[in-house]
């Protein structure tokens, strides 16, 4: 008697759930959602052809997808290359710079060299050849003037007035 108690007031409690469930109420929600789906089903029936065309759309722009897919794979390895090579070629520029600073240090240390040792013993020089210069041409003229001088020498200057000569010798 008390399972069948039991069974009864089980059975009376989904007997009220069902009743719950087919409420008016639950009734009328039921129908405008069985509505709503038979209005969406109408409209993606409309809309039949836009829709495959769009699915075949999306279908070939996946294999384009695809294909570009496939193919950036090289020139992702092209343009890793390429920056591999454009940083070979930086450490290589700045090597050189460093060499060339290097070799630009080494010739400002000879220049400063040069031009604490060699320039003024090059301008001593050529102040002698100045003065070897102006010899040789006061040499020249003097030659022009007198060729006997190169064997007699100079000859003496002439007595200016009131002097009279003491040695009496004259030249040619």
């Amino acid at each position: 008697e008390n399972s069948l108690t039991t069974v009864l007031t089980k059975l009376d409690s989904m007997s009220s759930n069902v009743n719950a469930i087919l409420s008016d109420e639950n009734r009328t929600a039921f129908a405008a959602v069985v509505a709503d789906v038979a209005l969406v089903a109408h409209t993606i029936a409309a809309r039949r052809d836009a829709l495959d065309s769009g699915l075949a759309h999306a279908a070939r722009t996946f294999e384009n997808t695809s294909r570009a897919s496939a193919q950036i794979g090289p020139v992702i390895d092209r343009v890793g290359r390429s920056a591999d090579a454009v940083g070979t070629m930086g450490t290589e520029v700045a090597r050189t710079t460093a060499s060339a600073g290097k070799t630009f240090d080494a010739v400002g240390a000879d220049m400063q060299r040069f031009s604490a040792e060699t320039l003024p013993e090059l301008e001593r020089l050529l102040a002698e050849l100045s003065v070897l210069s102006t010899s040789l041409r006061r040499l020249a003229e003097q030659t022009e003037r007198n060729p006997a001088g190169l064997l007699f020498g100079r000859r003496p200057l002439a007595d200016g007035p009131g002097e009279s000569s003491s040695t009496g010798v004259r030249q040619p």
